[in-house]
């Protein structure tokens, strides 16, 4: 500034104390107050946004702090850095016995991850049913053993839940054990155990043709 005096002049100076603000961000998100001059003890409000499968972690700088939006006093030049990491997720995988579900316990991921969860039952045994996330995923037979469950895209907290079967073990006698045809034999099946409930039905397929003649409820006796 130049000032031409052509007479007897009095200048009186007005000072004002302001300070810089300087706000930053890391990846994968914004704020939204800029960088500038603020008149001593103004207020400032910054306010961080994460960006899609990102939060908030934390301020960094003249202040660190875990509070958002951040209210600052202009008393002396502030630098503040807004501060955001990956969302993490869990996958919590249990199982029943006879079989087992790899990986299990919690499961940690982070936004956007896939992963797979394999589903092995014991020889002896079969998959029952699986739930994801409380709803049936998937039909399952006696003969199904193997099965893979694929998370992709996570973008939230999971739950899944395998259920297995153990095959009835049939323990028959066989009553007469000898003897002349025509006969009648009985078989009996009382002392057959199922390890994961009741055995509620018996049948005898006498010719091998996948039809069962005689049968019995429950751990009867059936005569042929």
């Amino acid at each position: 500034m130049v000032f031409t005096v052509t007479t007897n002049s009095t200048l009186t100076w007005l000072w004002v104390t302001e300070y810089y603000l300087d706000t930053g961000t890391g990846s994968h998100g914004s704020v939204d107050v800029g960088d500038g001059w603020r008149t001593n003890g103004a207020s400032a409000t910054i306010t961080a946004t994460a960006d899609s499968g990102y939060r908030f972690s934390g301020w960094s700088g003249d202040v660190v702090s875990g509070v958002n939006p951040l209210a600052l006093s202009m008393t002396q030049a502030v630098t503040v850095v807004a501060n955001f990491a990956m969302n993490q997720f869990t996958i919590t995988v249990s199982n029943s016995p006879a079989g087992t579900v790899t990986p299990s316990g919690i499961v940690n991921t982070v936004y956007g991850e896939n992963r797979t969860i394999t589903v092995q039952a014991d020889p002896d045994a079969h998959i029952a049913d699986i739930k994801v996330d409380g709803a049936a995923a998937g039909v399952f037979t006696s003969d199904s053993n193997l099965c893979t469950v694929a998370f992709t895209a996570i973008a939230a907290d999971h739950t899944l839940y395998a259920r297995f079967n153990r095959k009835p073990v049939a323990d028959v006698a066989v009553s007469p054990a000898t003897g002349s045809v025509p006969m009648r034999i009985m078989f009996d099946f009382s002392d057959s155990t199922d390890s994961d409930g009741s055995i509620i039905r018996c049948e005898i397929d006498k010719d091998g043709d996948g039809i069962f003649e005689s049968s019995a409820d429950g751990l009867g006796q059936v005569e042929v």
